[in-house]
């Protein structure tokens, strides 16, 4: 009997955009990829390097171990780039929709006669996802803000995205796919070209969004925003139904409390959707929202 094809369902996405020559330093891209520890024990495939420099050559490796960039450290604040992928064998279609994992922490690339801003990007499947746990991916995301933010990162996200959308979070960075969507390719063109170098405007309303200073104070300050994002997001009796995290140069707010409430097929959570369409009515009057 032929055993089935692997095929993801959907990928948790975290994405930070940095500013051109502020990228992470190689104690801080330590620290980050740390925090994966304990993801899986599944050795993955990739590489290191700082700049103008290739990639160091290691055996896989499994997420969150410090061999395979070791000797980067002896310059610690160097930017170490590069990063890793895990992909089951037997996939229903390619690499990239079918990873289960995927990190990457990158400079500034060209795109389409433009050049998009560094990042610091992790995707992780359904399979992944549900292995790790919700507390533990919270955390791990919550670590990674908090030491963009140390570099005043101006926006960042997550998303949870079908495989056919989201391409394993490629769609936010350099790496374009010919047969993504069209709204991908007009969301981006959009950021590219207008958007992402004002560090004042956000790329789109998703699960998990960052705002840097430039964003808060076009909101009003963070107080006056948190006040208001705050009465907003709360359940009948009181309680949060969204995350809220307080950086010293931004904050992240979220649609809810948990990031599969809104994933791909199942009807979208209400209160997620409410806090959705409060943050378009916040921002798009403000001019925020990217709209050119």
């Amino acid at each position: 009997m032929q055993k089935s094809k692997y095929k993801v369902k959907y990928h948790v996405i975290l994405n930070i955009y940095l500013r051109t020559g502020a990228e992470l330093s190689g104690c801080d891209f330590s620290e980050a990829w740390s925090s994966l520890k304990g993801l899986s024990p599944r050795k993955c495939t990739g590489g290191f390097w700082q700049k103008d420099t290739v990639p160091v050559k290691v055996p896989r490796f499994v997420a969150g171990d410090s061999i395979p960039y070791r000797d980067l450290m002896k310059i610690d604040k160097n930017p170490i780039f590069g990063g890793c992928t895990y992909t089951k064998g037997n996939v229903s279609r390619d690499s990239t929709r079918d990873c289960d994992f995927y990190y990457v922490h990158s400079g500034s690339y060209p795109w389409m006669s433009a050049d998009t801003l560094p990042q610091l990007m992790m995707s992780v499947s359904n399979e992944w996802f549900k292995d790790y746990g919700h507390d533990k991916y919270i955390a791990v995301a919550k670590r990674h803000f908090e030491i963009a933010d140390r570099y005043e990162a101006p926006y960042g996200l997550i998303d949870v995205s079908d495989p056919n959308d989201g391409y394993a979070g490629m769609v936010y960075g350099a790496t374009f796919f010919g047969n993504s969507p069209l709204h991908r390719w007009i969301e981006q063109a959009k950021w590219v070209y207008s958007a992402q170098t004002k560090g004042d405007r956000v790329r789109n309303i998703y699960w998990g969004n960052y705002f840097g200073k430039s964003i808060l104070e076009c909101l009003g300050g963070r107080d006056d925003f948190l006040k208001r994002f705050r009465i907003n997001a709360q359940s009948p009796d009181g309680t949060p139904n969204a995350h809220i995290w307080e950086f010293p140069n931004g904050v992240f707010v979220s649609l809810s409390l948990d990031p599969l409430d809104i994933k791909p097929g199942p009807p979208l959570h209400g209160p997620a959707v409410r806090n959705a369409l409060w943050l378009v009515q916040d921002l798009g009057p403000r001019g925020i929202l990217n709209a050119w």
